[in-house]
């Protein structure tokens, strides 16, 4: 009966935990969500509002699962709590969040997302007059069909530009590079056991505290950063005020640059940390360089705010300036980041810990701190290529200050 129970047990942890891939889809229709709930003027402080929120889920889960595990003397009462919390989480999903678009554009997004194709050629018929070259294609295409999404990165041409806009792209490069730092965490752990002795109390706590300061910086340190620093521009009379698919107010100035700078500034904090722990020579030191790396956490949600505003700018009938982005079509959200959640899958969960997986075993005996030269050169590599990403200027400076919540936010 026990060797039953344990196999049982064992089906339903690989099958939950195949199932917990999903994350990655609900990150990405989070993020349409928020797109489509937002102005270009706040999206960038939400997301790094809602991404501090999750680091401080992970500092306090496993204080709460571990109190929770020393008063019952069970291990499955955390899968227990985990159970209810997520039946919460799925009502207020279901019943209490309200639509983000109104149904006529849903509809009318819909229709344009699945065109009719009764007057199309036939399959067979477009296929006897391909060439080799473009039967080739198809077949990879069809093997690779995972990938399509992440055509959306793909340089075009904007206005009546001759040029392609390669913008977006390099910033996909940049968002899958940083991703993989994603696969070294599991890592870290073990060259922090390996080298220090740590258990799994100590590795708890130091978990705890980066989480905690993580998100302190992401919930209160950078909105307030943003808030105060980014520059303000003077809103035209003739911007449309009301959006028709979100009612939400339409061609907010924004400074798309302030996000590339919060990203430049955050792989800056990234190179530091990595540096002092490359040199660090005793615990107290690289546990304070890893500290560090609690401040950098501005890198995605800048990323992903900078994404929307380059997809606005990369529309064929787009303007020269990366401002409005609620002009654009909102089902274009949706497709973005579902690209981004691909690049992220992709990256953080295959080729990151192959690669950092790979380095771990094969320099452990001889230089256990070659995790940490692969991921500054990864970091380096992330920042020459947001360096590549050009911007258009913008206008006047507006002295008015924005609150850091709005009305309906408070």
């Amino acid at each position: 009966m026990g060797s039953l129970e344990v196999c049982w047990g064992f089906l339903f942890t690989v099958i939950g935990a195949y199932a917990h891939q999903g994350i990655a889809t609900g990150s990405a229709a989070t993020h349409a969500y928020l797109s489509d709930t937002t102005t270009s003027l706040n999206r960038s402080r939400i997301f790094s509002l809602m991404l501090g929120l999750l680091f401080g889920g992970m500092a306090v889960g496993p204080i709460i699962g571990g109190q929770l595990i020393t008063s019952t003397g069970n291990l499955l009462s955390v899968f227990y709590i985990s159970f209810v919390v997520h039946l919460v989480y799925l009502f207020i999903t279901l019943f209490i969040i309200p639509e983000s678009l109104k149904k006529e554009v849903m509809e009318s997004n819909r229709k344009q997302s699945n065109p009719d194709t009764s007057d199309a050629p036939s399959t067979q018929l477009i296929w006897k007059y391909m060439t080799t070259t473009q039967r080739t294609s198809q077949i990879l295409g069809g093997v690779f069909f995972f990938l399509t999404p992440l055509s959306v990165f793909l340089p075009r041409k904007t206005g009546n530009s001759q040029q392609k806009n390669w913008n977006l792209t390099f910033l996909a490069i940049a968002y899958g590079v940083i991703t993989l730092l994603i696969g070294s965490y599991q890592f870290k752990f073990q060259y922090a056991n390996y080298t220090f002795g740590w258990t799994s109390q100590e590795l708890g706590y130091w978990l705890s505290v980066i989480g905690a300061l993580r998100a302190i910086h992401l919930i209160i340190l950078l909105p307030a950063f943003i808030k105060y620093f980014k520059p303000r521009f003077i809103s035209s009379r003739n911007t449309t005020i009301n959006d028709d698919s979100s009612g939400l107010p339409a061609g907010l100035p924004h400074d798309a640059s302030f996000d590339l700078f919060v990203i430049r500034l955050s792989l800056l904090i990234e190179l530091c940390q990595y540096t002092i722990a490359i040199l660090s020579q005793n615990v107290t030191v690289w546990t304070a360089a890893t500290v560090i790396s609690a401040f950098s956490g501005g890198i995605t949600p800048s990323i992903q705010a900078l994404a929307v505003e380059l997809s606005a700018d990369t529309k064929p009938n787009s303007s020269s300036t990366a401002g409005p982005t609620n002009q654009v079509n909102s089902q274009n959200y949706g497709q973005l980041f579902g690209a981004l959640a691909v690049l992220q899958a992709l990256c953080s969960q295959m080729l990151g810990p192959s690669v950092f997986g790979a380095i771990f075993v094969a320099s452990i005996r001889t230089f256990p701190k070659a995790i940490f030269v692969a991921g500054w050169c990864i970091v380096f590599i992330d920042f020459i290529c947001i360096s590549l990403i050009r911007l258009p200027r913008q206008g006047v400076v507006d002295e008015e200050r924005e609150p850091l919540l709005s009305r309906s936010e408070e």
